[in-house]
């Protein structure tokens, strides 16, 4: 088997609330596999997006990292200096969020946020920047790529939204994807073409994805592997037809 992309080990996070150490995660051990999709399934607070913030180091200032490490490609994530963290978040790991109209830049047009993406990580000046963003929004199924590139994300649905955070997490070609939620706040048929296009994404870019939803459902659509966590502990790990299908533990 081959090294995984992702190896968390011993994961435990705390939040300090009043002088209170609240545990967030406790002793999680899990690793993403190359051309691997993993699930991460639990209810509201059970820790599914502290996981994913603690891969990127992007915990917050109350969070307290009390055992573990998250290791990419020898680097220990946790413990990294930020130079070494600017060269891998957003190149290697990308992350895509729950809610796009606060992760976009309301006073950038879309592409421009795209191009920075793309200048930043791989070098391109501002011509090949422009022409290589209107590609990526039209692998995400946006029509008329350049009137999307110049617009602003209040011009845009929440599908649309979603869609163009998607073109930016894949504009620095990573490794690894992280999506938090990404289709909660969306309605049912544009979630159905969400799903759908992060499956036929997967399988022409074959980054791996770390997926967590409170939604089985849409988790099922995706996942080699799910995970359930409840109260921050990893309840069960297996094959997604084992756990959805073959009576789950949890």
């Amino acid at each position: 088997m081959p090294d995984p992309l992702i190896e968390i080990r011993n994961l435990t996070v705390s939040f300090a609330v009043g002088g209170v150490l609240l545990p967030a995660v406790k002793e999680l051990t899990l690793t993403l596999q190359p051309d691997e999709v993993v699930g991460l399934v639990g209810e509201s607070g059970s820790g599914k997006s502290t996981v994913l913030l603690a891969v990127m180091n992007y915990l917050p200032g109350n969070a307290v990292v009390e055992t573990g490490s998250i290791v990419h490609d020898g680097v220990d994530l946790l413990r990294a200096d930020r130079a070494t963290l600017d060269r891998i978040r957003g190149r290697r790991i990308a992350m895509i969020y729950q809610d796009p109209t606060t992760a976009l830049n309301p006073a950038m047009t879309v592409g421009a946020q795209i191009a920075e993406v793309l200048t930043r990580h791989l070098g391109m000046d501002g011509e090949r920047a422009r022409g290589r963003t209107h590609e990526l929004l039209g692998l995400v199924q946006l029509d008329d790529p350049p009137r999307i590139a110049a617009a602003f994300a209040h011009q845009l649905s929440g599908g649309m939204q979603q869609r163009v955070m998607i073109a930016m997490a894949l504009s620095g070609e990573p490794d690894v994807l992280l999506m938090d939620e990404p289709t909660t706040a969306l309605d049912v048929i544009v979630q159905a073409h969400v799903l759908e296009l992060v499956r036929s994404l997967h399988r022409q870019i074959r980054s791996s994805i770390v997926f967590v939803s409170h939604n089985l459902a849409a988790v099922a659509q995706l996942a080699d592997r799910i995970g359930v966590l409840y109260a921050g502990e990893l309840m069960e790990l297996g094959p997604a037809v084992q756990v959805l299908d073959h009576g789950p533990r949890h």
